[in-house]
């Protein structure tokens, strides 16, 4: 077995030690996975329960569907994407997905900046600046939690669910 520093060369691996390198090299430690569990769990909750309530309330979330690699649980070490895909109820029409996604974004932005501020929160959250677009089409933002150092990207996608119930007109 040959090694290079303090990291086993994975081509010099043999089969047998295969789920071991893993385990060591890649996978991100439980604490890490744990807190992008919990960071996952808390957004959810903020978009199902929170966000668009009071001024917005014509607006909720229908489903969040979970990708990139920590939504399905496919994180490598040091490196944690969470995208979700935000169903909502106000949305009638792929169009109408397209001409409102901007004013979607901006709402959850700014209720999530003032829920950080309200919550003792045991996440830092900084929002990255998009390249500006009359049309965006995501919220993407890095989340830390205060246990761990890593940061979690996070992407918010407001979406129209063309398969799910169709609102009233």
């Amino acid at each position: 077995m040959q090694v290079l520093g303090d990291i086993m060369n994975l081509w010099d691996t043999p089969a047998r030690d295969l789920d071991s390198y893993i385990e060591t090299h890649l996978l991100p430690d439980t604490t890490f996975q744990t807190e992008v569990h919990r960071a996952i769990h808390t957004i959810s909750n903020f978009l199902k329960d929170r966000c668009f309530r009071g001024t917005w309330k014509s607006v909720r979330v229908t489903k969040i569907v979970r990708g990139g690699s920590s939504g399905k649980g496919t994180a490598l070490r040091d490196c944690s994407k969470v995208d979700l895909v935000v169903f909502l109820s106000d949305l009638r029409s792929y169009q109408d997905q397209i001409d409102r996604r901007r004013e979607f974004i901006e709402e959850i932005k700014k209720q999530l900046e003032e829920y950080e501020l309200e919550q003792e929160w045991m996440f830092a959250v900084k929002f990255k600046v998009n390249k500006p677009t009359k049309f965006p089409q995501v919220l993407s933002f890095s989340m830390k939690s205060n246990n761990i150092s890593q940061w979690m990207d996070f992407h918010i996608f407001p979406a129209f669910d063309v398969l799910g119930e169709k609102p009233p007109n």
